[in-house]
């Protein structure tokens, strides 16, 4: 997928990345080597972790960690309050696009 159309499509993903951050994410994704290993400290609902994901290449991993417990900056939003399992769940539709699209199957459509 061409780095606009994820950016295009990471933007549709709730998150506080710009489209310059998300870019730039992508960029450096795409410079590791076959069997680097990418970790997100902070993934929330996945649109940092979209654009990493989708610009790493072949043979590189890519893991998200968070609790979903917000921090104290973020917790004055009702998804911070109670985290599971509606933004786990949601995480996990941007883990299974990242898959398909990097599976190269036809997502012409998504809901996240």
């Amino acid at each position: 997928m061409k780095r606009s159309r994820v950016i295009e499509t990471a933007v549709k993903i709730d998150g506080w990345q710009d489209t310059d951050e998300l870019g730039w994410l992508y960029d450096r994704a795409g410079e590791l080597s076959r069997g680097s290993t990418w970790v997100e400290v902070g993934c929330w609902k996945g649109r940092s972790f979209f654009a990493t994901a989708m610009g790493l290449a072949p043979g590189c991993f890519i893991y998200g960690v968070d609790t979903w417990m917000g921090s104290p900056e973020s917790v004055s939003h009702w998804e911070a309050e109670f985290p599971t399992p509606w933004v786990r769940s949601h995480f996990n539709l941007c883990i299974n696009l990242v898959n398909s699209l990097r599976r190269g199957d036809d997502v012409t459509a998504f809901s996240l």
